[in-house]
């Protein structure tokens, strides 16, 4: 391991490896993680289930029951049985993945599906406003 002690590195650290397979960690990041783990765990807790309002979430090694305020499921369609139907149908059909910038790829039917859906395009009033916020351009 670096000179540093674990706390001061990050990273960026560790970009090259002793070995060709990307797939194998450097042995001094890996130790690197082990004397963080600390650090990591207090900003990576694991959600032991699906984001519904009482579930359970490990955090430091220790799982814990709590009410989850956190997550974007408010309505309950997560866990919502058609839901799971529609997405199981949706990646059968188009698998996994982004398809990219509707501007250099083009959009699914299903986009165009949603849109028409949401009267998007024959109402102009009715589609989201873009962002005045500079940063986020």
């Amino acid at each position: 391991m670096t000179e540093l002690p674990p706390e001061r590195l990050s990273l960026a650290d560790f970009v090259f490896s002793e070995t060709s397979d990307p797939s194998v960690p450097p042995e001094d990041f890996t130790q690197w993680r082990r004397a963080t783990a600390w650090a990591t765990s207090l900003y990576e807790p694991s959600l032991l289930g699906p984001p519904i309002p009482r579930t359970r979430l490990e955090t430091a090694g220790i799982a814990r029951p709590i009410i989850n305020l956190g997550s974007y499921n408010y309505l309950g369609l997560a866990t919502h049985a058609e839901t799971i139907a529609a997405a199981q149908e949706a990646l059968a059909t188009y698998g996994t993945g982004a398809c990219g910038s509707p501007v250099l790829s083009g959009m699914t039917d299903l986009h165009h599906r949603l849109e028409r859906r949401m009267r998007w395009r024959s109402n102009p009033r009715r589609r989201p406003a873009p962002s005045r916020d500079r940063d986020c351009t």
